[in-house]
Parts: structure tokens; C-alpha cells; sequence
């Protein structure tokens, strides 16, 4: 009888474990989203490119030069879109990292894209 309530006092410790990392591991993942979103959403209007350019990268794929595709560094499924404050008429994106942002999407989830 005692070797049972022993055995049993075994399992229901070793479940409580087994919950306590599983919710230590979920809470350290929320965490670090959270952190992540936090970065991304760090990117407003009227910021400069070279602002952007510390924390996301230019996306693959066909983009305009008034409007493109950034991924965070830290994780390339977390994109952003930006269009930039162009001087109206110009046929390419002006040389330099001064470039205005004149607006930014909030930050979203797809996978990424390869040429």
C-alpha cells in the first residue's frame, strides 16, 4: 500500500513539473513576441531610412521605390510596409539613408519571400 501512494505521489509530482516548465516555456515565448513586437513597432512617420535600417531589412520580391517591404532582423517573419516621403516626380528612391518615412503599417505576420 505504501509503494502504491509512493508511486502515485511520484506521478502527480512529476505532471506538476511537466505543467510548471510547459508554462515556463509558454510564458517565455509570449515574451519574446511581445519583445519582438516591441521592436517593430518601434518604426514610426518621419523617421529616416537609416532609422529603419537598424532594426528591419528590405523584403524579396518586386517593390516600388515609394512603397516597400521591410522583415525584422531578429525574425524574418515579422514584416512591416513603409511608404516614403519622395520628392514628387522622381523616377528612382533618392541616394542616402535621410529619406523620410511617411507612413508604416502595423507590424504583421507572413512568410518570407525569395527571388
Amino acid at each position: 500500500m505504501k509503494a502504491l501512494f509512493l508511486i502515485v505521489c511520484i506521478g502527480v509530482s512529476l505532471g506538476a513539473m511537466k505543467t510548471l516548465s510547459r508554462a515556463q516555456c509558454d510564458q517565455t515565448h509570449a515574451q519574446w513576441i511581445e519583445e519582438r513586437y516591441r521592436e517593430a513597432a518601434s518604426i514610426k512617420e518621419e523617421m529616416t531610412v537609416a532609422d529603419l535600417q537598424k532594426v528591419f531589412t528590405e523584403d524579396g520580391g518586386i517593390q516600388s521605390f515609394t512603397s516597400r517591404r521591410y522583415i525584422l532582423k531578429s525574425c524574418m517573419w515579422i514584416k512591416i510596409d513603409v511608404e516614403f516621403d519622395i520628392p514628387q516626380g522622381a523616377k528612382q528612391f533618392p541616394p542616402g539613408a535621410n529619406v523620410r518615412i511617411k507612413k508604416v503599417s502595423k507590424p504583421y505576420l507572413e512568410q518570407m519571400i525569395l527571388d
